[in-house]
């Protein structure tokens, strides 16, 4: 069974996600530290827990899901795994659709999902129902398309192409509030799709879209 912890780091309360099993690996996602402090409250976790990190992954390359991607490279000696098309500034390996990253006893596919930025991804676990999509789709609302590099079409190919043919009992943008010791709002994936497409957002086709997210 995976643990999930969720921290929010930075002035825009970029959710950043550790994953683990009873293997005490871990994966860290998404790590959005801009200051010292940040850094330690996620370090003293992870030491707190005897966890150990084995990878980094990354949602898209916005610097608020980036943030603090150097400082675990280098204190963990981990690497991070994202897509290049969003030109990350430090090293990274790339990902590509049904990518597959293992950790302790579970695997986490990766699901192009273009629009927020060219290079977003979601990461699927299979076994434990759950997906981290970063700023494609939060709950009853989508990803902005307004800055640079943001395609309202290719988002709306991602959530109408990938993302329903998911939906069901998978929980998103996180796990299963249960699993977590301090949840921040999440729901299935298909009531977040359901609400997104019955609102504004889903009827609408507007190129200059602003959903969340910066």
């Amino acid at each position: 069974m995976i643990s999930i912890r969720d921290f929010q780091f930075n002035p825009y309360m970029t959710n950043c996600y550790l994953l683990w099993d009873e293997s005490r690996e871990c994966v860290i996602c998404d790590p959005g530290m801009c200051s010292e402090s940040e850094c330690r409250r996620l370090d003293d976790f992870i030491a707190a827990e005897g966890l150990r990190p084995v990878a980094l992954i990354l949602t898209h390359g916005h610097g608020d899901h980036t943030a603090g991607v150097t400082h675990c490279l280098r204190k963990y000696g981990i690497k991070a795994y994202m897509s290049l098309l969003d030109k990350p500034a430090f090293p990274a390996i790339d990902v590509h659709e049904e990518d597959r990253l293992s950790f302790g006893s579970h695997e986490l596919i990766a699901i192009a999902c273009p629009g927020h930025t060219p290079g977003g991804v979601a990461w699927l676990c299979i076994e434990e129902k759950l997906l981290l999509s970063g700023d494609t789709l939060f709950k009853g609302s989508i990803g902005r398309t307004d800055l640079e590099g943001g395609d309202y079409d290719a988002l709306m190919e991602t959530l109408r192409g990938k993302l329903m043919s998911l939906a069901g009992d998978i929980e998103a943008p996180a796990a299963p509030l249960q699993k977590r010791p301090r949840p921040t709002p999440s729901c299935s994936l298909s009531m977040s799709l359901s609400t997104w497409r019955n609102s504004a957002d889903g009827r609408r086709k507007d190129k200059n879209h602003r959903g969340q997210g910066p």
